[in-house]
């Protein structure tokens, strides 16, 4: 929907093509945005057991948690200007995608199944088969 709006609008000249999401989300009234997958929205659909409100986003799914991870990761990882490694244990898939896009990050996955997400290590986390220390980073979200 934006895509058409700005095309419309800008084909007679009125915004350069940077502004393009931004100002036409807030003109439309999105303000809540998903940086996983870029989108805008008025708001996000309700999630969780407490039905939290602007939890999930409609477009890629991601909840809170991830968004908010992704905007650290962003920050930080721009920051560095040597190879870091990073442990993701049972990883989100649009994280999973996003962070193996950068260069300078050695990236790897585990997890005690692999039919969810494809993941590079199989194992059980209190008998890791890697060593200790190797990681500069490890994210741990969702483990139980």
């Amino acid at each position: 929907m934006i895509d058409k709006i700005y095309n419309k609008i800008h084909h007679y000249g009125f915004f350069p093509k940077k502004t393009k999401h931004k100002l036409l989300a807030s003109l439309c009234g999105m303000k809540l945005h998903c940086p996983i997958c870029g989108n805008y929205f008025r708001k996000m659909k309700r999630y969780g057991p407490y039905n939290r409100r602007n939890a999930q986003c409609q477009n890629c799914g991601s909840l809170e948690r991830y968004r908010w991870l992704y905007f650290w990761l962003q920050f930080e990882l721009n920051n560095f200007s040597k190879t870091v490694s990073i442990l993701d244990i049972a990883p989100n898939s649009s994280l999973n995608n996003l962070i193996r896009g950068y260069s300078h990050i050695d990236y790897e996955t585990a997890d005690i199944t692999d039919d969810v997400v494809k993941v590079d290590i199989v194992g059980d986390l209190t008998n890791f088969p890697q060593k200790d220390s190797r990681y500069d980073y490890i994210l741990l979200l969702e483990v139980l």
